[in-house]
């Protein structure tokens, strides 16, 4: 009897237990989707793509050299006396560096000019001999030969004279050349020989002197960059605009502006590329020979260039990439062609139109389609704004202090 009850009461309570499972299942089912529906949006910071007028440039690697590099070297063979400056020293042009000993080159001049005053007697002699024979071998009181031998040696004076003069001058070049002065505007390099040494004519390396001002960069550019270059140097006169930066500066935060005005006439086989020279002016001397460089060469003028963050650009498999928050608050994926950077910004060539909204931070919980939640804006300026969420968000944090008892 009681199997009886028990099956009887199995068998009524059966469909509903049945239905009650199918029940909670749904429901399980129904938040499952709910929860799938609210997933919020991803927080991010955005920034305003900006437009602006830009050069293009080419960027190289590149080393300075000096404008003119002078090779101090005796033209005459003595002791070398004084040392008017140091190593290091700036110098003027014409300014006294070197006096070598005068004592045997000053003897020289006074001998020089001796026999120059000696010679110029004799043929002074010599002339006023031939005057006075001039008229009696008019008269042939003498023969025409002994006048012709006086007209010899009157010539022959006179040479003797433009001789011992040329030799005057001669002596007093040497003297001259014992005081060494400086042949250009420079910086002086190292003291090479000490003062009491015999330095010789044409042979001794007394020190180099350079001229930093204006200061030599040279770059060397790959062939594809030639035909560019080629062209902006034919459209502007042979000379465009090159700004340099020195390559141990890691920040880059100080430029010097040149121009770019020689390009080597081959390309080097070996190594592909082609040769190109600029000046920099350099008047507080910052810049010095052998540093070297980076360097962005002015091909031309963009105009209305789009500008972004650089923190906006990420790389992908195919490249710099960005995420464009549309008007529905949710995200696009665009592919772009980036140029140069400056500071903390960077051309972007193609993708990106000025005005457009793009994501700075938080790229890395994002994917093409993904809902938004913008926390911080910068317009193109720079300047950052508050969104609601953040001002919501600061209020309630105002709000939720424990206020002081009074």
């Amino acid at each position: 009897m009681n199997a009886h009850c028990l099956t009887k009461f199995l068998r009524r309570h059966c469909y509903r237990l049945l239905l009650c499972i199918l029940l909670i299942g749904l429901v399980g089912c129904s938040k499952d989707k709910s929860t799938k529906r609210e997933i919020p949006p991803v927080r991010v910071n955005v920034s305003t793509v900006g437009s602006k007028d830009a050069p293009l440039f080419v960027k190289s690697f590149g080393t300075l050299v000096a404008n003119m590099t002078i090779d101090i070297i005796p033209q005459v063979t003595e002791v070398l006396r004084q040392i008017h400056v140091n190593s290091g020293d700036p110098v003027e042009v014409n300014q006294l560096m070197y006096t070598i000993d005068q004592r045997q080159f000053k003897a020289n001049v006074e001998k020089a000019r001796a026999t120059l005053l000696t010679n110029e007697a004799q043929a002074q002699v010599a002339k006023d001999k031939m005057r006075r024979n001039l008229e009696l071998v008019k008269t042939n009181l003498i023969s025409p030969q002994d006048f012709e031998t006086l007209v010899a040696e009157a010539e022959e004076a006179e040479q003797a004279v433009y001789s011992a003069r040329a030799e005057l001058e001669l002596a007093e070049l040497d003297l001259s050349y014992t005081q060494i002065r400086s042949p250009i505007k420079g910086v002086c390099g190292l003291i090479l020989v000490d003062a009491g040494n015999l330095v010789l004519q044409g042979q001794t390396l007394l020190m180099t002197v350079n001229q930093v001002d204006p200061i030599l960069c040279n770059f060397y550019l790959p062939t594809k960059d030639f035909p560019a270059v080629q062209k902006a140097l034919r459209e502007n006169n042979n000379q465009i605009g090159v700004r340099i930066a020195p390559a141990d500066d890691t920040t880059q935060s100080v430029y010097y502006d040149g121009v770019v005005n020689v390009m080597d006439n081959q390309i080097d086989p070996n190594t592909g590329t082609i040769h190109l020279q600029g000046s920099i002016p350099n008047p507080d001397y910052a810049l010095w020979p052998g540093q070297f460089i980076y360097g962005w060469i002015k091909l031309k003028e963009l105009h209305d260039v789009s500008i972004v963050e650089q923190s906006a650009i990420a790389i992908g498999d195919k490249g710099p990439y960005a995420y464009v928050v549309k008007s529905d608050n949710t995200v696009e994926l665009r592919e772009l062609v980036v140029g140069e950077t400056f500071k903390e910004k960077i051309m972007v060539m193609s993708g990106l139109k000025p005005g457009e909204t793009v994501v700075t931070r938080g790229q890395m919980n994002l994917q093409p389609g993904a809902k938004v939640q913008v926390v911080a804006s910068n317009d193109p300026s720079g300047a950052t704004t508050k969104t609601e969420l953040q001002e919501d968000t600061a209020s309630k944090k105002s709000s939720s202090k424990p206020k002081k008892s009074s």
